[in-house]
């Protein structure tokens, strides 16, 4: 990323307008070598966006606060676990996929961005023999025991953990308006005792992710280094 932004910045400083009151006017279009470079950089830039996102998820699963909607629906500590836990499952997916298309765009594959998968640019005789290769797989391999869930949240339903399931009843009743009597949830004691099986619930989520997330993250990392002479090596030829 250090490499590519100094090299981006770099192009800036020669093509930049600043005459110009539009911000990103250029002047002059890029060259195919300057735009190979632009395009690398935004696709790693999203990797890296998706990486900070995985802690973001990890850290917002304790940050609740007591809020509500625009139109006035209470958003309950069961709303905000489950929200923060799909952006953690969709955010995980997000890895493998993002790498593909900056494997496709490095090596010059060729492959509509759509058609990037573990098939087509893993398996591409272009990346046979190399670390590339090797580190695509490892990224694969921690993300595939979640895939499942990842898909079916951005596909067919919610979150939904039994052991979520078990505390949820609670917040549910916060939301409820006329209910025939509140002593349930005007208790104390009740609010402690959800409170505190929710929290046990975070506690134990974090501990479950947060190794996977450190471990896939420096896996883009070591797929960065890997792909890194392979971007220095197209760069140079386009020139």
């Amino acid at each position: 990323m250090r490499t590519l932004a100094y090299m981006a910045a770099v192009l800036l400083r020669e093509t930049i307008d600043s005459t110009s009151p539009r911000i990103g006017h250029f002047t002059r279009p890029f060259t195919l070598q300057e735009e190979y470079l632009r395009e690398c950089l935004i696709l790693a830039g999203e990797i890296s966006a998706a990486c900070d996102q995985l802690h973001y998820a990890l850290a917002y699963l304790s940050g609740y606060r007591s809020r509500k909607t625009l139109n006035g629906e209470l958003i309950t500590r069961a709303d905000h676990i489950a929200y923060q836990m799909e952006n953690l499952y969709l955010r995980l997916g997000m890895i493998p996929d993002r790498s593909y298309r900056l494997t496709n765009e490095i090596f010059r594959l060729g492959l509509p961005a759509r058609e990037c998968g573990s098939r087509t640019v893993t398996d591409n005789e272009h990346l046979r023999g190399t670390t590339v290769r090797t580190r695509l797989r490892a990224i694969d391999k921690i993300v595939k025991p979640h895939r499942e869930a990842r898909n079916k949240i951005a596909h067919l339903a919610r979150y939904n953990d039994p052991e979520l399931t078990k505390v949820e009843a609670f917040f549910i009743l916060q939301k409820s308006e006329g209910l025939p009597d509140e002593s349930v949830l005007e208790s104390e004691r009740y609010r402690y005792l959800y409170k505190r099986d929710t929290d046990a619930y975070v506690e134990i989520k974090r501990k479950e992710f947060e190794p996977k997330v450190n471990c896939l993250i420096d896996e883009v990392a070591y797929l960065f280094e890997a792909l890194l002479p392979h971007f220095k090596r197209v760069h140079a030829t386009l020139k």
